[in-house]
């Protein structure tokens, strides 16, 4: 799955690598594409202000999604897949219901466009990071704005929390990755990136912080060198952009058009995103 400045959406197959669908409907370039937590709906958001809903089964498209008054930069699906969060470059966060289109609720607080927006596993708080260099909380039955997370020093790009929803974590372009408790807003480690940190995502067993500039381990209280990019589950790995590594071990030397701009693990397969546009799958037996 791709979104584009060529204003489409495409689903590949990871296994034959065929392109499967081309979704074509947004006026402008596709900033976030996720699916829905059965797999069912699949969202879109652009540049041209709206969210767009499909089938990725037949590429139909079900709903389209409008009322942000800007680029919509982020979203994020509950985890029962009955809502669906939306941030903008309006300032706001929007939840809407993803069946039949309603807006249900408008997020005031930010004052800079928001970036990353995500769901606690509980599906009861909400997050969200902006370029008014803070990370809000939000309460889903109200909608009111429970913490302000103060800190970073630039814009915050990416915000997730752990699977036991005990943990927060947000990157920021002030190149530093930082950990808070949501209950308390008690910050509660930080590291120093080296560069500018767009995306953040837990391990699964909440032991690792996976960003786009490193692995960062959350138990040993230390930074794991951000020249290293790795999946701990997995033991995937990158030394620098040219060495692709497995449990350690130096595997496949990448090209320069092969070496990645961002990556993915899945399971025992790591996709590419490369800024030709191009996407590479690359299966391992572990």
């Amino acid at each position: 799955m791709s979104g584009s400045y060529d204003n489409t959406v495409r689903l590949w197959d990871p296994t034959t690598s065929a392109l499967t669908q081309t979704l074509k409907g947004h006026s402008d370039c596709v900033h976030s594409v996720v699916f829905s937590p059965d797999s069912r709906l699949l969202a879109s958001s652009s540049e041209d202000e709206t969210v767009r809903l499909w089938d990725p089964a037949t590429g139909a498209l079900t709903q389209t999604l409008e009322g942000h008054f800007g680029s919509v930069k982020s979203m994020a699906f509950s985890p029962n897949g009955r809502l669906l969060l939306s941030g903008s470059d309006d300032n706001t966060v929007r939840i809407w219901d993803p069946l039949t289109g309603a807006l249900i609720r408008t997020l005031e607080g930010h004052l800079g466009s928001v970036n990353s927006v995500a769901f606690s596993p509980d599906g009861q708080l909400l997050a969200s990071g902006s370029d008014d260099n803070t990370v809000r909380l939000w309460g889903l039955a109200t909608g009111a704005l429970t913490r302000t997370l103060e800190g970073h020093s630039g814009s915050v790009y990416s915000v997730a929390f752990s699977s036991d929803g005990r943990l927060l974590a947000s990157g920021s372009i002030d190149n530093t990755v930082r950990l808070w408790d949501p209950a308390t807003s008690a910050l509660t480690q930080t590291w120093n990136a080296g560069k500018s940190v767009t995306a953040v995502e837990f391990s699964d067993n909440n032991l690792y912080l996976h960003t786009d500039s490193g692995a960062l381990a959350i138990q040993s209280k230390r930074d794991i060198p951000t020249r290293t990019r790795s999946h701990a589950s997995s033991g995937i790995s990158f030394e620098g952009d040219q060495w692709l590594k497995l449990n350690g071990e130096k595997v496949l030397w990448l090209p320069v058009e092969f070496r990645p701009s961002h990556f993915k693990v899945n399971g025992n397969t790591l996709a590419l995103g490369h800024t030709s546009g191009r996407i590479s799958f690359i299966g391992f037996h572990i």
